[in-house]
């Protein structure tokens, strides 16, 4: 799975601590160390999420335009 977001929307994460879930793709609301791996998925119930920057150095984010994402 790899999360395709702009370089802001993923500042925006780390600056809330948020993690990623490598399983359903669903971005968690806070409460996520940096370099978090399995930790649990509030919507699927698997241990696939990590933070943010973790899943960014492990090349589960790839960055995309601002404008790729309003078309």
């Amino acid at each position: 799975m790899i999360l395709r977001i702009t370089e802001s929307e993923y500042l925006y994460h780390v600056d809330n601590n948020d993690g990623v879930c490598l399983e359903c793709g669903a971005i968690t609301d806070g409460g996520v160390e940096p370099d978090a791996t399995n930790y649990l998925c509030e919507y699927c119930n698997r241990h696939e999420v990590c933070g943010m920057e973790e899943a960014l150095l492990s090349g589960y984010i790839e960055f995309t335009e601002e404008d790729e994402e309003e078309g």
